[in-house]
C-alpha cells in the first residue's frame, strides 16, 4: 500500500480485514503497515485512517459513515 503523504492531511484507506490484517514477509508487519507509516513517515501532521470494508458493507447506516469521512 502506498499513499503519498499529503502535508498535514489525513486520508482514509478502505480495505478488507484480510488486507489490513494479513501478515507480510517482514516480522511484525502486515500487508498494510498503517502504524509504521503513521509513526515514521507521516510525522508532519495527518495520518492514514483504516476503514474496514466489512464495516461499511454490514452497516445499515453506511451512508452516515461515508458522509462522516467526507466531512472530517
Amino acid at each position: 500500500m502506498y499513499v503519498p503523504p499529503f502535508f498535514g492531511k489525513s486520508v482514509v484507506s478502505v480495505a478488507t480485514s484480510e488486507v489490513f490484517n494479513s501478515v507480510s514477509a517482514f516480522p511484525g508487519m502486515t500487508n498494510a503497515p498503517i502504524q509504521f507509516w503513521n509513526k515514521r513517515v507521516w510525522n508532519f501532521g495527518g495520518e492514514i485512517i483504516p476503514l474496514y470494508y466489512e464495516k461499511i458493507r454490514d452497516s445499515k447506516d453506511y451512508d452516515k459513515i461515508i458522509k462522516n469521512i467526507l466531512l472530517n
